[in-house]
């Protein structure tokens, strides 16, 4: 039923479970406002990754794809992060840049954010 929440309130819990989580990340990050989508993303993407009591303690992603989720690959937002340059660079320039973990793309890619450096 539009606009009746009482009637969803499952769904409405969750919903609510993944803002306070994206917004308790954001802001222990120290990361703006204009970063809540890359929060909300990484919210989802670990709450799929979350064992679940309705699915017989599988996660959501396991009953999709029929495989256990890889979880090799944590990360904190909003961390500190070695970045590999794929930019054309001379031969003794360095080969990573310095980077920011902005979080995980529904795919599973992270994602992250680097300032710019110019030559000098």
């Amino acid at each position: 039923m539009p606009y009746a929440p009482q009637q969803n309130g499952k769904v409405e819990r969750s919903n609510r479970v993944v803002v306070e989580m994206a917004l308790a990340m954001r802001q222990t990050a120290d990361m703006g406002e204009r970063f809540w989508s890359d929060a909300a993303k990484t919210t989802a993407y670990i709450r799929n990754r979350f064992p679940s009591k309705v699915l017989a303690g599988k996660t959501p992603i396991e009953v999709l794809t029929g495989r256990a989720p890889a979880l090799n690959k944590p990360g904190v937002l909003g961390c500190d992060a070695e970045v590999l340059s794929k930019a054309q660079r001379q031969k003794l320039d360095a080969k990573t840049a310095r980077g920011v973990f902005i979080g995980y793309e529904k795919s599973g890619v992270a994602v992250f954010g680097c300032p710019v450096v110019r030559r000098q």
